[in-house]
């Protein structure tokens, strides 16, 4: 594999020219591509993990989210500080005649009159009278903490979702003053997540860029060591983003760690590429057989990194889930693209570039380990592996609508400010099965409901079909027996268009309710539907809730995603050491791969188990990334070791030699992804914050696993002496240095 890749070095340099040609041509398109790239933040595309979860556990509920024509609802709240009176709403037909159209309102908020004496059905507005609004609700369950605020001092309403800005200046002319008015909707959480992102993977390449550019000199003292990997890295990622885009695909929020990989990737082996560059210099080659050297010496290694890298996330597109498998695409291909970038670019520059000289790296090579206390080394491992372990045992999958917003967010204390006036944004429904028609079994269903608002304090209320039987009997509270059932029931099934077919079939066997909460997390979320099991024991009859609804259908792809990546990890970690033993020849060396490639995933489960961070969507990822991260260092040691194996006459000589040469670069490597995680610690999303502290974590882990661990298991289990340990048959001394023989007896 050697000469093979000599010949690519040879080849690169003899035809630098047309083949940099080329590149720039399809740079260039890339680049004209870039701006056209589509950040889709919306949730749709992780929320709908399965078509058929949504038609079976979804909802015509039009409550808070409804969609009226083909038109997504936001939501619209006005405070007024004080008590609300009808005349206060006079001016809320003009929100219509501006393009703000009104699709759940007090228009079409029916109750029943009973000031007759007979049952009317007429518009909440028209019975209130002198009172104030919520006096009025109090007697209506249905409007009372949904359209009116349980303390009468703000209504909400539910609009056609347009553009947030647009909307602020039609509110802005139309509303009050005294009047504050709140939007709240999906469209608005979505543009501000791709707003942070955007900002974010601005901010923190630009540190990064800031960071390298300080760091790398002082690590390798020369400009091409700063001019060229941060070129490199750069060009990479429009090449990236322009391709992909032209392929046509989008990027979501689960794609946010791309950027970061293709920074990783790309750096990585510039780094170990130039400290192999300098290492041919200071052998006294000429710059352009240096170059041809570095290609040689170090090509397989970032070669199968980048392989093995991009294999852990192809694992992910036999995943069910649809955005998932573009992510482990999206994510395999930025690898590779990044890997080609990094082969052309930097043996085309470094042979036009005029050294003369080496500049060797201020870290020196790593020398003088012989592993003297090799139990500490082994206690030390296992004391983390049983640490680790008890963490991960605490970690939970959970998420939140909006978990990826800072909580300082107008969306996200507009939303806490809804929880705490109203019945709860979120809504946790559940579907029943029964003889609804029967006075026993309608009693039981509101016992049901009135258990769980009575024992959890997250839930604020229960809405069932229920609170129409007592709207068209005038008894908002109080219990109903068997004849005013009966007879509420018969007038409900004469409501025609009027039917809550939302809340209970037509055929009254089977029927919805609906908790409104503050908003939950998905761990919290399932504990309610196991809680509402366990509250209906004892009802007679018996009734079983189960979860249904959009909530449901977002909450099960949530989980889906989680459990599929890290299921996806454990493929890739087994592929990864298959495609090891085979390429080095030696079952031995991909069983002890293992050890240093899953220890820092590991220990990055269990810091998240014991730090309280929940398995989110934007956090799974990482550990495919990290996976990727500790197998890199591995392989580099790994091919060193078999280039200088079968020149020592010891295991321990080899990687001596091995750690001297290449422990300066993984060390070199290991700051740089370890400071560069570190810069994401300042992002406004959640994700990316958890990059700089997981990343961190298995970045520096890895390191000490590869210069401790990995070289003792190397030298316990090591191969006959005359195994060749490389993944080539043609592997010539790595050191230029001539083959020891011993000498003819005279």
């Amino acid at each position: 594999m050697r000469s093979r890749l000599q010949r690519v070095g040879e080849l690169l340099v003899a035809r630098r020219l047309p083949i940099l040609a080329i590149f720039v041509v399809a740079f260039a398109a890339c680049l004209v591509a870039v701006p056209n790239t589509h950040f889709d933040m919306s949730l749709t595309p992780l929320l709908r993990a399965d078509e058929a979860l949504a038609e079976e556990w979804g909802t015509e509920d039009v409550q808070l989210t409804p969609e009226r024509d083909g038109a997504p609802g936001a939501l619209l709240t006005l405070d007024w500080s004080r008590p609300v009176r009808v005349e206060d709403l006079a001016w809320l037909g003009e929100l219509a005649d501006h393009g703000l159209r009104i699709l759940r309102g007090f228009d079409d908020a029916w109750v029943i009159d009973h000031r007759s004496g007979k049952p009317v059905p007429r518009r909440f507005l028209e019975i209130v009278g002198d009172r104030s609004l919520t006096e009025a609700a109090h007697d209506h369950p249905p409007i009372d903490g949904a359209l009116v605020s349980e303390d009468g001092t703000a209504v909400a309403l539910i609009v056609a979702e347009t553009d947030r800005s647009r909307a602020a200046v039609v509110l802005d002319s139309i509303v009050p003053e005294h009047v504050t008015w709140r939007l709240i909707s999906a469209g608005a959480a979505n543009d501000a997540r791709r707003d942070y992102m955007i900002a974010d993977v601005q901010r923190t390449l630009t540190i990064e860029a800031i960071l390298f550019g300080l760091l790398l000199p002082l690590l390798f003292r020369s400009v091409r060591s700063v001019v060229i990997p941060l070129g490199v890295v750069m060009i990479a990622t429009a090449m990236s983003f322009g391709s992909l885009t032209l392929l046509g695909r989008s990027f979501t929020i689960l794609d946010c760690a791309v950027p970061g990989l293709i920074v990783v990737i790309g750096l990585s082996d510039a780094v170990h590429m130039l400290h192999r560059f300098e290492e041919a210099l200071g052998r006294g080659l000429e710059r352009r057989r240096a170059v041809v050297d570095m290609i040689a010496s170090v090509g397989w290694a970032c070669i199968l990194t980048s392989i093995t890298t991009a294999i852990g996330f192809l694992s992910l597109i036999v995943s069910d889930h649809a955005a998932v498998r573009e992510f482990g695409f999206k994510s395999a291909y930025a690898v590779m693209a990044t890997l080609a970038t990094t082969l052309t670019l930097i043996p085309i520059a470094l042979s036009w570039w005029p050294a003369q000289r080496p500049a060797p790296p201020r870290v020196p090579g790593i020398g003088g380990f012989d592993y003297r206390y090799p139990r500490t080394i082994l206690v030390v491992t296992a004391l983390v592996v049983a640490w680790s372990s008890i963490g991960a045992t605490r970690n939970h999958v959970d998420a939140q609508w909006l978990e990826e917003l800072p909580p300082d967010d107008p969306i996200v204390t507009d939303l806490q400010w809804f929880d705490a006036h109203f019945r709860g944004f979120s809504r946790v429904e559940f579907t029943v099965q029964g003889a609804f028609d029967q006075p026993a079994t309608v009693r039981a269903l509101e016992a049901l409901g009135g258990r769980i608002v009575a024992s959890e304090p997250d839930v604020r209320f229960c809405e069932t079909f229920v609170d129409w039987l007592r709207e068209i009997l005038g008894r908002p509270h109080g219990e109903l027996d068997d004849n005013e059932i009966r007879s509420s029931i018969a007038l409900l099934r004469l409501a025609g268009d009027r039917f809550p077919s939302h809340r209970i079939s037509r055929e009254f066997d089977r029927a919805r309710f609906v908790l409104t909460t503050a908003n939950l997390g998905m761990h919290r979320y399932f504990e309610l539907g196991r809680l509402a099991t366990r509250y209906s024991e004892g009802l007679s009859p018996r009734l079983e809730p189960h979860l249904s609804g959009d909530i449901r259908v977002a909450h099960e792809s949530v989980r889906l995603i989680a459990t599929t990546m890290l299921e996806s990890f454990l493929i890739s970690l087994i592929s990864i050491t298959l495609l090891i033993g085979i390429l080095y020849r030696s079952a031995r060396v991909a069983l002890i791969s293992i050890v240093p490639n899953a220890l820092p995933v590991l220990l990055a489960l269990g810091l998240t188990g014991w730090l309280g961070i929940p398995i989110r969507i934007g956090l799974v990822m990482l550990f495919s990334l990290g996976l990727g991260l500790a197998v890199d260092d591995s392989i580099h040691v790994l091919t060193r070791f078999g280039q200088e194996r079968p020149y020592h006459s010891s295991a321990r000589d080899a990687l001596q030699k091995t750690l001297r040469s290449s422990g300066g670069a993984l060390i070199i490597t290991s700051l740089i992804l370890g400071l560069g995680a570190l810069c994401h610690l300042p992002s406004d999303l959640r994700s990316l914050q958890d990059v700089g502290v997981i990343v961190g974590a298995i970045v520096f882990s890895a390191l000490i696993a590869d210069l401790y661990l990995l070289p003792l298991l190397l030298e316990w289990f090591d191969p006959h002496p005359e195994q060749q340990l490389g993944p080539g048959p043609d592997a010539t001394n790595p050191t230029d240095e001539p083959r020891r023989r011993t000498p003819e007896p005279t």
